[in-house]
Order: structure tokens, then sequence, then C-alpha cells
């Protein structure tokens, strides 16, 4: 369906393995994937493979029909953790009706630092794991509020944000 326009593969390098060596389709479908691309009907098809740079080099590093085949890389950088805090407190304003985030030093570090303990693993998924983040911060204001039913703090708190975060850390320790 894509020849003539545009075929992306996100996560390419699921194609390789199922984790465990045991997917017997794998090399199939990456034998049919280099295939598709010497046909002359497809010349006119660009092939994107996407993924984690980690991930892909290893990919294409262990077969060299797809490495000579894709031989384009183009790296997407991190956010810095500067804007992974902006994305932050966007995500919180457009949930909560204008919350800003508390103007707490402290807090500010400790969320700088645990966001950038995460951008450091291989895997990290930039925007969507701070929305992550965000969710987790939305999810421990929603537990206050049902375990103090006369609490009338709708935004999060600093409590909240601190357990959002202990909870995304966790998560992504798993």
């Amino acid at each position: 369906n894509a020849r003539g326009g545009v075929l992306l593969i996100d996560e390419a390098y699921s194609l390789a393995t199922d984790g465990l060596g045991t997917d017997p389709y794998a090399q199939e479908a990456i034998d049919t994937l280099v295939g598709q691309c010497e046909l002359p009907e497809n010349a006119q098809t660009l092939v994107i493979l996407a993924g984690y740079p980690g991930p892909m080099r290893r990919f294409l590093d262990a077969n060299s029909g797809l490495s000579s085949r894709f031989p384009v890389r183009v790296d997407f950088f991190d956010y810095t953790g500067d804007e992974c805090i902006q994305i932050l407190r966007g995500w919180l304003r457009r949930e909560f009706s204008g919350f800003e985030l508390p103007g707490d030093e402290e807090l500010l570090v400790v969320l700088s630092d645990s966001i950038a303990q995460v951008r450091d693993t291989d895997n990290f998924g930039n925007a969507r794991d701070i929305e992550s983040l965000g969710k987790m911060i939305q999810q421990a204001c929603d537990v206050r509020r049902f375990d103090q039913p006369d609490d009338q703090t709708f935004h999060p708190t600093r409590e909240d944000i601190i357990e959002g975060l202990q909870q995304w850390l966790a998560q992504r320790n798993q």
C-alpha cells in the first residue's frame, strides 16, 4: 500500500526479534523488507526505519543487507531537561485550567534531577514520558481528593507532584 509513498516502520528493531530470539518470522520479515527495497517498482517508495538509537544501531549492524540499504541516519536529540520541564508545565496548565508549577526551587531541582535520570536511559520517550509523568501527578491528585473529600484543592499540591514523580520513577524502573 505504500508503493510510491512513504512506509514508516516505528520501532523497526522489533522486527528482528521478540526479545527472546524465538520469533520464527523475524528473519522472514527482514528478508521481505530487504527484497522489497530492491524491486524497481519500489524505487519511488521512501522507507523509514525509526526507533531508539541504541536498538536501531544494533539492528542495522546485525544485518549488512539492511545497513547497506539504509545508509542515511538521522538522529533526533532528546529534549533537554529544561524543555522537559516546559512540556510538563504546559501539560499541567492544560489539564488543570491554567495551573502553574510552584516556583519552589527545591521541587524544581527534584523534578529536573529525576527527569535527567530518566533521560539517560536508552528508551526515554521524550514528550510521551513527560506526559506519563503528568498523568501520574494527576492520578496522585485524584487519589488525594478521593481520600480527603473535604480538601477543596483541585489542582496538584507539592505532595501530589512528589507522589506522582515517585510513581513515575517506579514505573520507569520496572
